[in-house]
């Protein structure tokens, strides 16, 4: 180490993130009240970022891990009762090109409305989040209507699970009061997918196909999660803080019990092990420590 104490400290700050101003205008939602809007590209833009010092000039790189191509921003809390309205939000510094696809979707205690959007030459010019910076844009919702959407509604009692139910696994980050939910397996967890937050009836609407619905299936007394994403595989455990789907027997069996909402889904082979959310490395995996236990949605008609 040094023997000798610094004489000067260097006090200059950098963002680490850049920064979006969505502008939402003539959204026709009549008296809909607005949970969520969520901005996804063809890019990864959201993730674990470290700030690397890489010389004495402060020469720095982002390190974007679990990172994730969508943001959703939750204004469930707020009284938006205007065709027009921004949306703050911060992502990685991107650089957008010809052909790249955006997609806005608003939804409403009801509905959800998906406006895409391809950029042309002259848009992309202009569309780059840079580090530290602000990118003002509107997206005009003029004509457009409400998006296909699957509903799942909160269980609350586990004796509600029926043999062939359609499910989605959802956890919540207190931190920032935002959804999200399983998607596919990537390497030894199931990645995080940014989702809306649930309705005033417990109601969550989905549209992104990134979000795995898992198949409740009755076996030997227990459950197992079969994947929608990748048909005949379940979810299942092997060693340490994983998921699984090669998992065998025991291994991809679970037993379910449900409090206050939140789901206690521990392994058959080994009862330590819950399958839960870590909010902080954004994904759903068996953990034997306390991460947040996720909450059971079922598709409903």
């Amino acid at each position: 180490g040094n023997s000798s104490r610094c004489s000067t400290l260097n006090l200059n700050f950098v963002h680490l993130v850049a920064y979006g101003m969505l502008n939402i205008t003539n959204l026709d939602c009549g008296s809909e009240k607005i949970q969520s809007v969520t901005f996804t590209s063809n890019h990864n833009i959201t993730g674990q970022s470290k700030y690397l010092y890489t010389d004495v000039n402060d020469i720095f790189s982002i390190d974007t891990k679990n990172a994730l191509p969508g943001v959703t921003v939750n204004l469930s809390a707020l009284s938006i009762d205007s065709e027009n309205f921004n949306v703050p939000f911060a992502i990685a510094p991107t650089t957008f090109g010809v052909g790249d696809v955006i997609t806005i979707e608003v939804a409403t205690n009801k509905n959800v409305y998906r406006k895409e959007i391809t950029l042309t030459a002259a848009q992309a010019e202009k569309f780059d989040f840079v580090q530290g910076g602000v990118l003002k844009f509107t997206a005009n919702f003029a004509g457009v209507g409400t998006a296909s959407v699957d509903k799942y509604k909160l269980v609350t009692n586990v004796d509600d699970l029926k043999d062939g139910d359609k499910v989605i696994l959802v956890g919540k980050k207190s931190s920032d009061n935002t959804y999200y939910a399983a998607g596919a397996l990537s390497g030894t967890y199931l990645l995080s997918i940014a989702v809306g937050a649930p309705n005033s009836d417990k109601v969550i609407s989905i549209t992104n196909t990134d979000v795995d619905v898992f198949t409740m299936n009755s076996y030997n007394g227990h459950w197992r999660f079969e994947s929608t994403i990748q048909s005949g595989k379940y979810i299942g455990w092997s060693s340490g803080n994983s998921a699984t789907y090669s998992a065998t027997g025991t291994n991809q069996e679970w037993t379910i019990s449900i409090a206050d909402g939140q789901a206690t889904i521990t392994n058959v082979k080994d009862d330590a092990r819950k399958l839960q959310y870590n909010a902080s490395s954004p994904r759903f995996a068996s953990y034997t420590s306390k991460q947040t236990l996720p909450s059971i949605y079922k598709k409903v008609n």
